[in-house]
């Protein structure tokens, strides 16, 4: 008996401000890094959900930055981080050479919320910055 899908999104950092639907698939070779985002078809609604994002350094140096975590409503593209309980939006990292690290961002999908949201993960590391974008049905 199957519970849910499962959708991947998977983004390639370039420093080109690349922008990913959640429903695809994208892959580059000789990429420096990788990152992925795994939305499962329905989150349940008023539990604690934890939104993992998996980042991989291929490179030969250790690298530093941080991501920013925003959900909006999918009709209105408003911001509900508040309405969400999304209290960690901003998350560090450090990831050493050919380095994994999985960041998760919590959040809380309320009862009286009846549209789909859509995420915006910004990716900030020395000059570049990538963006992922995906939907997650309610």
């Amino acid at each position: 008996m199957k519970l849910f899908s499962v959708f991947a999104l998977i983004g390639f950092i370039i420093c080109s401000n690349s922008i990913f639907a959640a429903d695809s698939t994208y892959s580059r070779k000789n990429t420096l890094a990788a990152w992925q985002v795994t939305v499962p078809a329905k989150i349940p609604v008023n539990q604690l959900y934890e939104l993992p994002v998996q980042l991989e350094n291929k490179s030969a140096e250790e690298w530093t930055g941080y991501l920013v975590f925003e959900l909006q409503d999918d009709s209105s593209h408003k911001v509900v981080d508040g309405l969400f309980s999304n209290v960690f939006p901003n998350q560090y990292f450090t990831l050493e050479k050919n380095g994994r690290a999985e960041i998760k961002f919590p959040f809380t999908v309320p009862a009286s919320f009846h549209n789909n949201v859509h995420f915006v993960i910004k990716m900030y590391k020395k000059e570049c910055i990538d963006t992922l974008i995906g939907r997650i049905k309610l």
